[in-house]
């Protein structure tokens, strides 16, 4: 248990840097508690609180998602389409992005969260079944950057896949 600055040490969370750490030697699974090379990682690297929306898309463009820690409200528990405001702190959480788009009215990246397909978007052009949630809802560019990246509670990592 490692102490970070969003659980105090009687509470189970840890650092992105940490589990990065873990996922580059082979992630240790139930049973042996033997590392497993199917989930390791080549190489993870930070992402800085003063990369622009650009780089951000380069990064997503070059290697894929990336893993986002930050403060998590209550409103986004509850997203749809598009990540309502922030509202009624819940603690911290981490996600995903895994893509942008620029050409909606609200142009943003798209998150993919943890609660799998209970959360965000019903798209129909999505390939699930009508009506099933994607588990990836919108996060607006300016949201983004003022209530994710620009924080000094946010971290944000990059994991490239071992081959």
């Amino acid at each position: 248990m490692h102490e970070n600055r969003w659980y105090p040490s009687d509470k189970p969370g840890t650092y992105p840097r940490i589990a990065c750490e873990v996922l580059a030697k082979g992630a240790k699974v139930a049973g042996d508690g033997q590392p497993d090379e199917k989930w390791k990682i080549a190489e993870y690297y930070r992402i800085y609180p003063e990369t622009g929306i650009d780089e951000i898309k380069q990064i997503l463009l070059q290697y894929g998602s990336f893993m986002v820690a930050c403060a998590w409200w209550e409103s986004w528990s509850a997203a749809k389409d598009i990540m309502p405001e922030p509202k009624g702190r819940q603690g911290g959480h981490n996600f995903d992005i895994v893509g942008y788009d620029d050409t909606l009215t609200v142009p943003g990246f798209y998150v993919r969260n943890s609660c799998g397909y209970r959360w965000g978007q019903t798209w129909q052009g999505w390939s699930f079944p009508c009506g099933r949630r994607t588990g990836i809802s919108l996060m607006p560019y300016d949201m983004f950057m003022t209530w994710v990246l620009k924080t000094d509670e946010s971290d944000y990592w990059q994991l490239v896949d071992a081959v």
